[in-house]
């Protein structure tokens, strides 16, 4: 009778044991999670905002760009200049954007 006592006392310290770091490991994950949530939810905010900035500056710049070329070659070439160098624009911050994603799933 005595051993199984001991028996039942010892996988109740063992159950007890292995909820405590159980418990430890959940919070640290949950901790984790909370810190890793707020920094996309300060990512997904500054994008709120920058975004909308930098398409009025650069519809601004093409519009001036427009304007300046449209006096030296004519409004359809100018029209036509000025969007491909806002499609290159484009571009290029696309690639940015997907070296980025790529740098940061390796890190």
């Amino acid at each position: 009778m005595r051993a199984l006592s001991q028996l039942v006392i010892a996988v109740v310290e063992l159950a007890e044991a292995e909820g405590r770091d159980l418990r430890a490991a959940l919070r640290g994950e949950a901790a984790r999670a909370r810190s890793a949530f707020l920094h996309a939810a300060a990512a997904v905010a500054v994008l709120f905002v920058t975004v909308p900035l930098i398409v009025g500056g650069l519809w601004l710049m093409a519009m001036g760009l427009v304007a300046f070329l449209e006096v030296r070659l004519g409004e359809p070439l100018a029209l036509m200049t000025s969007g491909g160098v806002v499609v290159l624009v484009g571009v290029g911050c696309l690639l940015k954007f997907r070296s980025m994603e790529r740098s940061a799933r390796a890190g």
